[in-house]
């Protein structure tokens, strides 16, 4: 075990018990009948002593002297966000802090007038502020970081790996089991979630013809199966609703071959250069929509199947270029809007599904949109991957040397595939 990776999890685990205490001055038991067994209302007991225990440690834990608990704790957070360049977004701060807005605007005040912090003005968004430490706040939050880990180091080598990793893993499974049985999350993940921009598109204007689906099935625009074809849109217009959505997120974490998004981590050299200049990208969703899906599997003929294949594909593009127009006004910087996907990038995994639909969480859900455990998309017709803003336009088809690919939409460049997977 390393003593960086321990503390995180020893640290998470305090986290999630603070969580699942909620407010300190409620106590669950009190709502039981007179009747209830002795031995039940000890147990409660019991266990909110422990969390109110947890709840202390955690207090300890972040205070050095310097500052009240609160203020220590508000800037210790923000000292955990100062590998992004411009900080953490004060929306974003409340959600970390489990705390109101107000509450958290009423002590960056205090942290600001005391010289420990500064406020920056999303440029992109007036609304928006970031806020980071300055040398002083940083000074406080690099002593503060210390005592914890030395605390941590002490605390290791009293109980030992085998004991510490035991602890640690019952107490997870408390935490787990307590969340399932009380409906409270703990999950880390969804809190920051909940704080990320997501815009979802849902109006979606399609322009096609049955000659324009002749034509993606390879057949001849004045084909006499162009009848069937005309029907089969006039059957899909009404049910159709494909639907999108994309998330503003920053980049955490990067090295030469891996890339920490949302505290969700993705290996691909591929993905990082792509990403290498910049420090907010739009993970993705779109999708034909569950009511086409659903009505193309009442299909038996296998010609009316693959045409209406093509009908979902020109929705689900067609909803993919209104999701990019929007990604584009929202944006002042300029620049193109460029797309990476897992699986279909070099060296970028389709498994890597799995954390961008972490990342996604409900809003999969909303579009309806699963994930299997072989990590392909129902409805079929979905496309996931990470919308950021390049000085030129991208496309996954310029490092794929599938030959004949009917979805191509640039040609291979053997220089830039040489230049993304070799230094």
């Amino acid at each position: 075990m390393t003593k960086e990776k321990d503390t995180k999890r020893f640290l998470d685990v305090f986290y999630r018990s603070d969580m699942l205490l909620g407010d300190e001055n409620t106590n669950p038991h009190n709502k039981n009948p007179e009747d209830e067994i002795k031995n039940y209302r000890h147990r409660s007991q019991q266990y909110l002593a422990v969390l109110h225990h947890m709840n202390g440690i955690t207090e300890k834990l972040n205070t050095n002297g310097e500052l009240p608990p609160s203020e220590l704790n508000t800037l210790m957070t923000i000292g955990n966000f100062d590998h992004r360049p411009r900080g953490i977004r004060s929306a974003e701060l409340s959600s970390e802090l489990k705390v109101s807005t107000a509450a958290t605007s009423k002590t960056l005040k205090i942290l600001e007038s005391k010289g420990l912090i500064n406020r920056l003005i999303d440029e992109k968004d007036r609304r928006g502020i970031y806020i980071t430490l300055t040398e002083a706040g940083q000074n406080i939050y690099q002593k503060t970081a210390s005592a914890q880990g030395d605390l941590m180091e002490r605390v290791f080598q009293r109980m030992g790996e085998k004991d510490m990793n035991f602890y640690l893993t019952l107490w997870e499974k408390f935490n787990k089991i307590v969340e399932q049985e009380g409906s409270v999350t703990t999950d880390v993940v969804k809190i920051r979630r909940d704080s990320m921009k997501t815009v979802f598109i849902e109006d979606c204007n399609f322009s096609f013809t049955h000659q324009d689906i002749l034509e993606r099935m390879g057949m001849p625009r004045n084909h006499k199966f162009g009848d069937s074809i005309k029907k089969l849109i006039d059957i899909a217009r009404p049910i159709a609703k494909p639907k999108a959505f994309y998330m503003e997120v920053e980049i955490e974490k990067r090295t030469g071959k891996t890339l920490t998004i949302a505290g969700e981590t993705f290996t691909s050299t591929a993905l990082v250069k792509n990403l290498a200049k910049v420090n907010t990208v739009y993970p993705y969703l779109c999708t034909c929509g569950e009511e086409l899906a659903a009505y193309a599997k009442t299909l038996d003929d296998i010609m009316e199947q693959y045409a209406f294949d093509a009908i979902m594909e020109f929705y689900r593009k067609r909803i993919n270029v209104d999701m990019t127009a929007a990604l584009a006004n929202a944006l002042e910087s300029g620049g193109q809007i460029s797309a990476v996907n897992p699986g279909s990038l070099v060296d970028w995994p389709i498994y890597q599904q799995k954390p961008l639909f972490n990342i996604f969480g409900e809003n999969a859900d909303k579009i309806g949109v699963d994930l299997s455990e072989n990590y392909l998309m129902f409805p079929i017709k979905s496309v996931s991957g990470i919308f950021y803003a390049a000085d030129e336009e991208f496309h996954n088809c310029q490092l794929c040397q599938r030959k004949n690919c009917p979805s191509r939409e640039a040609p291979f460049s053997e220089k830039l595939y040489m230049e993304t997977l070799h230094d």
